[in-house]
């Protein structure tokens, strides 16, 4: 099932909290397990993006790659939509 974007996407979403990492690919990057959403800061523009059908699971792994900017490419990319925050 391919979930619906948030109806006002131009206003971040506070309500979930971010987390500084370190990344030299990101900045912060937020979960909201009710909605699967994963939210990311690129470091180098600034800009935020939502990614969407984002697992528990997926997250779980997200945070234990060896490179959060490779995985980030190479699995997250690929297979979840996004758009800017």
């Amino acid at each position: 099932m391919v979930r619906k974007p948030p109806i006002n996407i131009a206003e971040p979403d506070i309500a979930v909290p971010r987390f500084e990492v370190s990344s030299s690919c990101v900045s912060h990057v937020g979960y909201d397990p009710d909605t699967q959403t994963l939210y990311l800061t690129y470091r180098k523009s600034g800009l935020s993006y939502v990614y969407f059908d984002f697992t528990e699971a997926d997250f779980q792994t997200f945070q234990n790659a060896p490179s959060l900017g490779v995985y980030i490419n190479k699995v997250i990319k690929p297979m979840h939509e996004c758009l800017p925050e």
